[in-house]
Order: C-alpha cells, then sequence, then structure tokens
C-alpha cells in the first residue's frame, strides 16, 4: 500500500544517495531537531493532496513535498540558493520516473518559493515538488512505455512494460 511514509521514504533515499547533504542536517517531520551549529539544513513536509487512484494503476497518491533549506541569519543567502537550486534539479521532472521499494514517484513540477526568515534566527528558502506516487506494478494486459532520464545509470533509458492478461510486473529498466 501506497502512504505518505513510503513516499517520503523515497524522496530522501534520492537526496541521501545523491549526497548534496548530510542525513544529519534534514529535519524529518515529526521528529526533535536541533539545528544550532548547523550552516546549512533542510526541513521535510509532505502535504497530501490524494490518495485516489488514477486510470492506470490500483492504489496512488498525490501530494507536495516541501523542503526548506535553512542558513543561520547574517551568513549571506548564497548557500540556501545554491543548495534549493541543486535540490530542485535534483528533482527535475526530467529526471523521471524514481523508483524504490514498489513505488514509482513521478515530479510532476518543481517550484522555489521566495526566501523568507524564520524568528530572526535563520533565513530559507522553500523548494515545492509536486509529485505522484503509484504501485510499481501495472494492470493486467496493458502495455506501457516510460523514457525519461535514469539518474543512477546517469543516461537516458527506456522502460518496456507488458503483462498478459492475469498476471502483474514490475517495469525494469532496458
Amino acid at each position: 500500500m501506497i502512504n505518505a511514509r513510503k513516499v517520503r521514504e523515497l524522496m530522501r533515499e534520492v537526496i541521501i544517495n545523491s549526497a548534496i547533504i548530510d542525513p544529519e542536517d534534514i529535519a524529518y517531520e515529526g521528529r526533535t531537531f536541533k539545528p544550532e551549529g548547523k550552516t546549512l539544513w533542510l526541513r521535510e513536509t509532505y502535504l497530501p493532496v490524494s490518495d485516489t487512484p488514477d486510470n492506470d494503476h490500483e492504489e496512488a497518491v498525490s501530494g507536495i513535498m516541501r523542503y526548506d533549506v535553512f542558513v543561520p541569519s547574517g551568513t549571506g543567502t548564497e548557500t540556501a540558493e545554491d543548495f534549493a537550486t541543486d535540490l530542485a534539479n535534483l528533482f527535475n521532472p526530467s529526471n523521471n520516473p524514481f523508483t524504490s521499494h514498489g513505488i514509482m514517484l513521478i515530479v510532476k513540477s518543481v517550484t522555489r518559493l521566495s526566501a523568507q526568515e524564520d524568528d530572526k534566527k535563520y533565513f530559507f528558502i522553500p523548494v515545492r515538488i509536486q509529485i505522484s506516487a503509484n504501485s510499481n506494478e501495472l494492470p493486467r494486459g496493458r502495455v506501457h512505455e516510460v523514457s525519461g532520464f535514469c539518474p543512477l545509470r546517469e543516461q537516458p533509458g527506456t522502460m518496456l512494460l507488458s503483462a498478459p492478461e492475469g498476471r502483474r510486473i514490475k517495469p525494469h529498466l532496458i
């Protein structure tokens, strides 16, 4: 079953595997986090939009993953701006799909919002990522072709997916 936890885990996996930030510098939703002494940190928030199945998948969710890129006030904006750009590029829709643990995540859009100040202690830039996620399996008897950039292979790839009536398959990159 696809849920917010699985979507968060997949997004975290992409960020952590990219090595653009140390996992200890991410403030996970609902967890205690102490930013004192950090020069850059990331706050994660998942905003569900829908958990209604779409036409091609039996279970799917849509949502917005918001990452706030924080730096201490008075340290300049360059670090936060550069990191927000790197994060936006990591989830650029041309890198679709992102798959892991039986979930296929599609990034619909990435938006860098206006910079803000938090209690005059921190400066932050929100990055909003609109996503949809569905099971990594497709319904029976359909043929689908998905083309896009494969971040793990760092090259374009195409997935051809088909299943005879009554069977389900998982997509494979060719």
